[in-house]
């Protein structure tokens, strides 16, 4: 079906009218495999949240597993000072929810192409309805500690790619493969962990170098200065991070963010 076709045939559809909550319950997307060339679409769940169960495996083998009742991943990201709702996730029934800019992209990112994903999104699963009588967003929020610690995984989405990121990220892994050295924490100040790092083969860049700017400008992004990002981040018990179409190691992100913060000569 042409785009412009697709626009006129979704423009009058009604919004998705929400379903009451149960206690304790959430709503969940579930996002269908789709084309980049076709409208979002999914479906809406209600969900009871419970703790997985662990399972201990083999006395041989070690470890253990999580069963969840119902596997999902949250997403953690920012809205963006643009609210407007251009687009759109069709829902079965035919009505749909519209979406700012920012989350669509992150759905497209996260839309398999041959099955479908469920995921949280709270654009999406909480009834953003401002009213008197809607009491739901203030409970909904109350229970987004256990939404992120009971997701199977949280998708961490940064931002668009922009500002030399895949230099940021080369800088990123650089300092992350010398932050045992670059820790101040660990030694009497900066200089000298600095210098324990340049004596093993770490390179520090002069002033102006354009590393620089680019760490700087990663680490400006909007995500890392919202508030929510403590319970989004801390509370996973799995997380996966992207900026734009780069997968980031969220461990050398920690790494490098932690060096960066203690050493006063980074």
């Amino acid at each position: 079906m042409p785009a412009a076709l697709r626009c006129i045939c979704t423009k009058d559809m009604k919004d998705y009218e929400y379903q009451p909550l149960g206690p304790g319950e959430i709503r969940l997307l579930r996002l269908e495999a789709g084309r980049p060339d076709q409208p979002l679409s999914g479906s809406i769940l209600h969900h009871r949240l419970r703790n997985p169960v662990y399972h201990p495996r083999a006395e041989d083998d070690g470890g253990g597993y999580l069963e969840h009742a119902l596997a999902y991943e949250a997403i953690s990201y920012h809205w963006g000072s643009d609210q407007r709702t251009p687009f759109h996730v069709v829902i079965d029934n035919g009505s749909v929810i519209r979406i700012t800019t920012s989350l669509h992209t992150v759905l497209r990112r996260l839309a398999l192409p041959d099955g479908p994903r469920v995921l949280w999104a709270d654009a999406i699963c909480i009834n953003q309805v401002t009213s008197a009588d809607n009491r739901e967003k203030g409970e909904q929020i109350q229970l987004m500690p256990d939404i992120y610690r009971i997701a199977s995984r949280v998708q961490v989405y940064l931002g668009p790619v922009a500002d030399d990121l895949a230099l940021a990220l080369d800088f990123i892994r650089s300092i992350a493969d010398y932050s045992e050295y670059l820790d101040a924490s660990q030694h009497d100040d900066g200089e000298t962990a600095t210098a324990l790092a340049q004596q093993r083969g770490f390179v520090l860049p002069p002033v102006g170098d354009p590393r620089w700017t680019a760490l700087r400008a990663f680490l400006r992004r909007p995500w890392f200065r919202r508030v929510w990002i403590i319970q989004e981040f801390v509370y996973a018990t799995d997380v996966a991070v992207t900026c734009g179409d780069r997968d980031v190691d969220w461990h050398l992100l920690w790494l490098c963010a932690k060096a960066y913060a203690d050493n006063r000569q980074l």
